[in-house]
């Protein structure tokens, strides 16, 4: 299938490196080449009473939120393929 034809629908939120431009920069650049781009981010720190290293409860229920709702966006579109990647927190 040609990327043309392909929807590309992109999650990030509170990250502390650089992600979220270089993702920005990316869907900007490549929106062209797909049939669609969808590209939302969030600096805002959810969870105040937590480390960002830390996973809690709250972190789990919010990315399996971002997962059923890509997977739902998925299977409206029609979608033969459906891509996931979590990053996981690691202390540096």
């Amino acid at each position: 299938m040609s990327p043309t034809h392909s929807v590309c629908r992109l999650r990030t939120d509170h990250n502390a490196d650089n992600t979220t431009a270089m993702l920005a920069e990316w869907a900007e650049n490549m929106n062209q080449l797909y049939g669609a781009v969808d590209f939302k981010s969030s600096a805002e720190w959810l969870y105040p009473n937590h480390d960002p290293f830390e996973e809690h409860s709250e972190r789990f229920e919010h990315v399996a939120k971002l997962r059923q709702e890509g997977l739902e966006a998925a299977r409206r579109s029609g979608a033969d393929y459906l891509f996931v990647s979590l990053g996981h927190p690691q202390r540096r």
